[in-house]
């Protein structure tokens, strides 16, 4: 009998440990940043502006930030009737961060 106690004072405790799950499982990712464009200007406002960005207005109002999604656009504007600027800008988003372990969610991306 007292080896049996002895058996089962081993063969117990052995048999809770192998009950432990550890769930290594990664979170969802952080949420992207939002991307937004403006336009300003430093001397004189401009006559009037362009660009093919779907989210930006004709001729949109100066100093005013709208929400736009990312990629490549062109873009013009007067200085006078005569004379314009062109060029070309890229827009990107910050991405989120990657889940951390144990389902902890990822950091989110800035707004840029």
């Amino acid at each position: 009998m007292k080896k049996l106690n002895l058996i089962l004072a081993i063969i117990f405790p052995l048999f809770f440990t192998s009950c432990i799950v550890i769930d290594n499982t990664p979170g969802p990712p952080g949420r992207d940043g939002r991307a937004y464009f403006g336009v300003d200007y430093e001397h004189r406002a401009p006559y009037s502006y362009w660009d093919n960005n779907k989210s930006i207005p004709y001729n949109p109002v100066i100093g005013d930030y709208y929400r736009t999604s990312p990629g490549l656009y062109d873009f013009e504007y007067f200085i006078n009737e005569y004379d314009y600027w062109y060029g070309t800008y890229e827009i990107w988003v910050n991405r989120g961060g990657p889940g951390g372990p144990h389902g902890e969610p990822g950091y989110n991306g800035l707004d840029t």
